[in-house]
């Protein structure tokens, strides 16, 4: 953080030194600019294998302590709209500035007509109530919960539930419409400096569902104004016609752009790619803005739809995010952590729905890191779900440094 109170020639002679002596460690000045030299705010810099991990200021620049051990990290650098970059800290010490390229996304590149692909939107939306089901079921379930902190691995959750699945019903409601038992459920041992203290993840995943919950979605008709579209030709296909889209409200935080897939014959939702980012232009005073000291940064999420006997059942949902933890009191960025989402279904069951649903001691709530279990090996062992949709092995060595998984789920039984 840079003192305003500094005369000029001294703060120039502090900037363009890379390194100051301190009793505890070195500490070098460093500046992210684009590729045409211009300054790059607010991007994330964290260690590759230490525990630190800060942002820069509104003029790119920032500044790292490090010390002897620390020679031999890299650094992980990103920021919305750019590419991300690793680099080592000796180079940063030669050159104490940081080049990101732009990213490009390739939105809104093809001059198609916008309102034919608006359009078609309205269409999809329109045929939801006749394309989805409106009926309750029964789904299982697959659901998987990965988090890191300052690039390290931090929380592992897997567990397999069956949900209550009432249908199509009250889409402007944001009031939880599934209710879930898990059957299964393991957990790894706790890294995370937020220790339990959390929402329920999996209801929040649930509401990802733009099909359930389009309120603050591509599928709210009532806020179609605020999305720009354009057909993207190169990914249409016989069967689907791809939707490029992208939304900025200044009364939003964030901004959001992606890919909606159309059935070209029936107008059914089949696959939502979004990417949500900060909003240079939000106004508070439109929406009180939240006083969290998580502060969101970037995100990715898909969604597809699977078709079953003439009706389209969620399929799966990918998720992920990033925050920072910001200091109330000082205002930097204490650490930053990534989280992953990611859940598949099996076959709807329409049929035994009635019996089965007496059976079951469904929820509206899961409780993820509290709820009591037994670990049951030998059903992960063969679980076939897990089977076809393993975590990473770089993953799985993050957690088994000290113990191996298996032990993790064991000792986690029971809180």
């Amino acid at each position: 953080m840079k003192a305003h109170f500094i005369c000029y020639p001294f703060f120039l002679i502090l900037f363009f030194s890379p390194l100051i002596i301190s009793a505890q460690g070195k500490k070098i000045f460093a500046k992210i600019v684009d590729e045409k030299n211009i300054h790059v705010p607010y991007a994330n810099i964290v260690f590759k294998m230490g525990e630190k991990g800060l942002a820069s200021d509104e003029h790119g620049e920032f500044s790292i302590l490090y010390f002897e051990n620390d020679l031999h990290d890299s650094l992980w650098i990103s920021a919305i709209g750019y590419e991300k970059r690793q680099i080592s800290l000796t180079q940063l010490l030669s050159n104490p500035v940081i080049v990101l390229p732009v990213k490009n996304y390739q939105l809104f590149e093809i001059p198609v007509s916008a309102r034919e692909a608006e359009n078609m939107v309205k269409k999809a939306i329109e045929r939801i109530p006749e394309n989805y089901p409106q009926s309750p079921y029964l789904i299982e379930m697959f659901f998987r919960q990965f988090h890191r902190e300052n690039g390290k691995a931090a929380r592992l959750i897997e567990a397999v539930l069956t949900v209550y699945d009432p249908g199509y019903i009250n889409p402007q409601s944001m009031l939880m419409k599934e209710k879930f038992e898990i059957t299964e459920l393991r957990r790894s041992k706790v890294f995370e400096k937020n220790g339990f203290a959390h929402d329920d993840h999996l209801v929040s995943l649930f509401k990802q569902n733009i099909v359930h919950y389009p309120r603050e979605t591509i599928l709210n008709s009532s806020a179609i104004d605020y999305f720009h579209f354009e057909k993207d030709e190169t990914q249409h296909s016989d069967t689907s016609t791809c939707i490029k889209f992208f939304h900025k409200n200044p009364s939003d935080p964030k901004t959001r752009w992606g890919k909606l897939y159309i059935g070209n014959q029936d107008f059914a939702v089949l696959r939502m790619e979004e990417n949500t980012g900060k909003n240079d232009d939000f106004n508070p005073r439109l929406k009180a803005a939240s006083n969290s000291e998580w502060k969101f940064f970037e995100g990715e999420m898909t969604i597809n739809y699977k078709r079953v006997s003439r009706k389209y059942y969620l399929d799966s949902i990918s998720f992920f995010y990033r925050h920072n933890i910001v200091s109330k009191i000082f205002g930097s960025t204490d650490f930053t952590v990534d989280e992953y989402f990611n859940l598949w279904t099996e076959m709807p069951d329409t049929v035994s729905i009635s019996t089965n649903y007496q059976s079951k001691n469904f929820q509206n709530s899961s409780n993820l890191y509290s709820k009591k279990y037994t670990y049951n090996s030998e059903f992960w062992e063969s679980y076939l779900p897990s089977i076809e949709h393993p975590l990473d092995p770089s993953i799985v060595s993050e957690f088994e440094k000290n113990a191996t998984l298996e032990e993790q789920f064991l000792r986690n039984e029971n809180p």
